[in-house]
């Protein structure tokens, strides 16, 4: 089913969203023995989660694929930035959202270049002893890219990815120059710097450091070298000419450091970076990696919707991301899923282009918001049916909203503007989720997944509210 997007303004529209949504996500037909209840307990209880940022449901759109999402500044893409609208009007907040992927690896900026779309470098660095080779210079992008940045809700924070990739002997010159062009357009919008995508796919893959040594503590001694550039020539001198920072300056730990495909059996753990001083100068503003739910080609078994309606599959993939979370606190830096979506990398017909997806996008969401998940940030492709909405054109086919982004609303809607949640962990197969406004009226999320049987009661817990948090804490 396809259901139009539509700009909402009045406190009425809101309110049916919000009423519509939730007795979407609620609503099941059950037999008269059915009974579901639950009661509120009085204190907050132990396994509550952190308090949530309201952005806490964000986006990453591949980088080459930004115009098509933002249009450019002459040309906006208004039906994009209706639905991020739609959700700064829940949240309270504009979203956060992630500009990157494998084609940050791929983009230098150009400060000459000004053309309104990502472009192709005329001389790029070619490798021919590597067959299907996309070299690291492929493509350039100028100063109409942040203008088109610019055409989204005020307010819209952006994770925004440097290329790590590119190691000719300018490769400073090329990331401070990237980065201050980044810092002097967004300046408050900037949330971090995102240096590198998968760097653990860099000999395999990637195929950036195929014939060289490489590891987590190679990849750590570059991304800190890169790091270090920046800060020393980028934020440090823009704080002291006061060009574009606050007089508070900025902080130095504006870097997501990780951002990979996956950990296991590799030394791109958490722990193994920070053994190898990837955080030495309080570089890292968050410990951050990737995954999908399914991913084709690779998952290895077949994926089912009645798989992916199954809650303790969410559940148990999450075992080791949790590992992953909890190094990450114990190094004292929050834990961020990068990209994420349900299937990789391009979606999949029959899964995620009907309902049930939404009701596991937003399952998915507040499952990680409990186990202490500081941001989830689900990637976008112009063409992928993954995506939270197609924001062009396709053959005959309009601009349209996929199941996926009611998620992203009911998540936006229970976290703010009025409340940031704590979320308690559960493993019950029938999700309750409870969130607590500074008004003391609950709001109760069940969340039944069609292949789940409801029982007699279900698990039931708390949450409590505490001030809204700084935007960078």
């Amino acid at each position: 089913m396809r259901i139009p997007s539509r700009k909402l303004g009045s406190p009425c529209q809101l309110f049916l969203v919000r009423l519509l949504s939730l007795f979407l996500v609620s609503v099941r037909v059950v037999s008269a023995a059915d009974v579901i209840a639950f009661t509120i307990p009085s204190t907050l209880l132990s396994n509550a989660s952190q308090i949530l940022d309201p952005r806490f449901a964000g986006f990453g759109i591949e980088f080459s694929n930004i115009f098509s999402f933002t249009g450019t500044a002459a040309s906006p893409n208004t039906f994009s930035s209706n639905l991020m609208a739609n959700l700064k009007n829940v949240a309270g907040v504009a979203p956060c959202i992630r500009v990157g992927g494998n084609t940050q690896d791929y983009a230098l900026y150009q400060s000459s270049y000004t053309g309104a779309q990502i472009g192709r470098n005329p001389h790029p660095t070619t490798n021919s002893t590597i067959k299907g080779n996309v070299p690291f210079d492929n493509d350039i992008y100028g100063d109409e890219l942040f203008k088109a940045l610019g055409t989204f809700p005020a307010g819209t924070s952006y994770i925004f990815g440097l290329n790590l990739a590119y190691d000719n002997s300018d490769y400073i010159a090329q990331i401070t120059g990237a980065a201050k062009a980044a810092l002097s357009a967004l300046n408050d919008n900037l949330y971090s710097f995102e240096i590198g995508n998968e760097p653990d796919l860099y000999s395999s893959t990637a195929a950036f450091r195929i014939g060289q040594k490489w590891d987590g503590t190679t990849y750590s001694s570059q991304w800190l070298d890169r790091a270090n550039a920046i800060n020393t020539q980028v934020l440090h001198v823009l704080h002291l000419l006061n060009q574009v920072l606050s007089p508070a300056g900025r902080p130095s730990n504006l870097f997501e450091a990780g951002t990979t495909a996956s950990t296991i059996g590799t030394t791109f753990e958490i722990k193994d970076l920070v053994a190898d001083g990837i955080d030495k100068n309080n570089n890292v503003f968050h410990y951050n990696q990737h995954d999908y739910f399914y991913y084709v080609s690779v998952s290895g078994f077949s994926l089912t919707r009645q798989y992916m309606m199954n809650h303790g599959n969410i559940v148990s993939q999450f075992r080791a991301w949790k590992t992953q979370q909890e190094q990450s606190v114990a190094a004292g830096k929050p834990y961020l899923l990068g990209e994420m979506a349900a299937v990789g990398p391009q979606g999949m017909g029959e899964i995620t282009d009907v309902f049930g997806c939404a009701l596991w996008s937003l399952d998915f969401f507040l499952y990680a918001a409990s186990i202490n998940v500081t941001r989830v940030l689900m990637h976008m492709t112009d063409l992928g049916n993954q995506s939270a909405w197609q924001p062009i054109t396709i053959g005959n086919i309009a601009p349209w909203v996929r199941p996926a982004y009611y998620g992203h609303i009911i998540t936006s809607t229970l976290i703010g503007p009025i409340m940031t949640p704590r979320l308690p962990k559960s493993t019950c197969a029938v999700r309750n989720y409870k969130t607590t406004p500074a008004a003391h009226r609950h709001t109760s999320c069940i969340v039944g997944l069609p292949s789940t049987r409801l029982s007699s009661s279900i698990c039931a817990n708390s949450t409590k509210v505490r001030p809204k948090p700084p935007p960078r804490n």
